[in-house]
């Protein structure tokens, strides 16, 4: 993970934004940009997005830690 990544998972865990644009104000990014990266790290089962008030998507870390293993002979 990049470390503008860490630093979106970081905020999740430790200021519980309530919405996407919130997070987005935080980290100084792009709203769609983070949005972008959190349906992939979604994706990836480590961020949950559920619905807040309104039309707002929270995000909130469906893990605390994650591990993950390449495979590097992968495609021989």
């Amino acid at each position: 993970l990049a470390a503008k990544n860490r630093e979106l998972l970081r905020f999740i865990a430790t200021r519980e934004p309530q919405s996407v644009s919130e997070l987005a104000v935080m980290a100084e990014r792009a709203p769609q940009n983070v949005q972008r990266t959190l349906h992939r790290l979604s994706a990836a089962g480590i961020v949950h997005l559920s619905h807040g008030e309104g039309r707002a998507v929270r995000p909130t870390l469906a893990a605390r830690k994650v591990q993950i293993e390449i495979d590097l002979a992968l495609g021989k």
